[in-house]
């Protein structure tokens, strides 16, 4: 099914404070939500923090940073942010990123850890 792909991510302090946000994709190929997880999970194997949490780097992908204004990565603040979904949706949206450079940046990133 082509349309839009939305991915949510969030950012969660020391203090287990959460900042979210999102991307939109043009998905006009159909990718299925379960391969664009699995492309994140193979790209960010080695940055996982928990099991049930898929853990990534959103400025390795262009992507903004949700770090509160006091972040501090020598104390107890992470870098990594989670992936929280990645949902199919109908329609265009215009303006909406290229989901297939997407996939190409977390393919190479997971060559690099082959």
């Amino acid at each position: 099914m082509s349309g839009h792909i939305v991915i949510e991510y969030l950012y969660r302090d020391g203090s287990n404070y959460k900042r979210f946000g999102c991307r939109m994709f043009a998905n006009p190929s159909g990718v299925t939500e379960e391969d664009i997880q699995l492309a994140f999970a193979n790209a960010f194997r080695r940055a996982q923090l928990f099991p049930d949490v898929l853990s990534f780097d959103p400025v390795v992908l262009g992507w903004e940073a949700l770090f509160f204004e006091h972040h501090d990565a020598e104390a107890d603040d992470v870098t990594l942010h989670e992936l929280v979904s990645v949902e199919s949706h109908p329609g265009d949206v215009e303006g909406a990123a290229c989901l297939e450079r997407l996939l190409c940046k977390l393919a190479e990133l997971a060559a690099r850890q082959a």
